[in-house]
């Protein structure tokens, strides 16, 4: 932890490096994706429009992460039953596996349609400071809409699975 003097001093050669540099410090943050991460780090997320920064590609791929004991082939004959390609689908199906996703990947990447979410772990590599990995996406800009299967619970069955595709469809997200 810095004292007053070093926080001070610190200060002074920020303001030097932003005001030499802030294009090239902002344009490396929004290439990395950080940008809004950072604002809001610092408390001034409000500076960038609460409207989406991009919109992902209603033929993107869907990601269907969770514990299942149905087998991938079961959900690609459903999707399939509705018109939707199995190359489409990245699915990890079950707890090890969700845990170490990289979800970052789709961030901000409009190749990417859907994620619809099975029960999975609370811990997560990408959780944060979030309560969950799902919450963390929900809450977080530029990943694409979150859908859960399961009534009461979160549960990744092939009724549910169906119906949160029809909910997709019917909503916009995917086509």
């Amino acid at each position: 932890m810095l004292n007053t003097l070093e926080l001070l001093n610190l200060e002074e050669k920020l303001l030097v490096e932003f005001n030499e540099n802030m294009t090239g410090i902002l344009s490396l943050l929004n290439r990395k994706g950080q940008l809004f991460e950072f604002l809001e780090m610092i408390g001034l997320a409000g500076l960038i429009s609460s409207q989406p920064i991009y919109s992902p590609y209603k033929t993107g791929k869907i990601v269907v992460v969770g514990g299942s004991e149905v087998k991938e082939s079961v959900f690609a004959a459903v999707a399939k039953g509705l018109g939707i390609s199995k190359e489409r689908f990245e699915f990890c199906l079950d707890y090890e596996s969700a845990q170490k996703y990289n979800y970052k990947k789709m961030q901000y990447n409009p190749n990417y349609s859907l994620v619809i979410f099975g029960p999975i772990g609370h811990s997560g590599y990408e959780k944060g400071n979030y309560g969950s990995v799902i919450s963390a996406l929900e809450n977080k800009e530029g990943y694409p809409p979150i859908l859960k299967s399961g009534k009461n619970e979160l549960k990744l069955t092939k009724s549910g699975f169906k119906e949160c595709l029809l909910n997709a469809i019917e909503k916009g997200y995917i086509s």
